[in-house]
């Protein structure tokens, strides 16, 4: 019963979610510090997506809905950095090579777990876990991952966070709702 109520309020989020998307789509096109928003918001609306069908998926398509959930779980925060740099207005948001990071390392990232039957380096098996909420036996290429993931999310906050402390003043609200001006 708890997983139905779950469930519907996840399909109900999504769909709420994706209209307010759909609504602010012009906006977003005239704005540039937006369009990092969006990109993340609508990866983050896919990963619900995708999360909310590997709840229902049957044992036979796990492997497949497991590795969309996990892809698209490894986008979301090299969005949210081009999103976070754009917004700051840091200078990182122009670097050539912090752009061919944000684009290569989710590229790779899945790469390897998309191609993760032929070397079996990301999980070692994609065998349906016996209980809920658990992942597969991980590789060695998982674990790189993480510390992937960790590292560039501690950089990418610190570059918000930074952002945050120097604007407090003229924009006290910032604090609150985390965006300003």
């Amino acid at each position: 019963m708890v997983y139905v109520i779950v469930y519907a309020l996840t399909i109900a989020i999504i769909i709420a979610t994706g209209f307010i998307l759909y609504r602010i789509r012009p906006v977003v096109t005239n704005e540039h510090r937006m369009k990092g928003f969006y990109a993340m918001s609508i990866a983050a609306l896919a990963w619900m997506a995708a999360a909310s069908i590997d709840m229902l998926a049957s044992p036979e398509h796990f492997a497949y809905t497991y590795v969309t959930k996990v892809a698209l779980s490894i986008i979301v925060p090299y969005l949210t950095g081009w999103f976070f740099f754009n917004f700051t207005e840091s200078k990182l948001a122009k670097s050539r090579a912090v752009i061919t990071f944000l684009i290569a390392a989710p590229a790779l990232d899945v790469l390897m777990l998309v191609t993760t039957p032929l070397h079996r380096l990301y999980f070692v098996d994609l065998d349906p876990p016996v209980y809920p909420n658990t992942i597969p036996t991980t590789g060695v290429v998982f674990w790189i991952h993480i510390a992937l993931i960790a590292v560039s999310a501690v950089f990418i906050y610190s570059v918000f966070i930074r952002y945050l402390i120097k604007n407090l003043r003229r924009y006290p609200l910032l604090a609150i709702t985390g965006v300003g001006r």
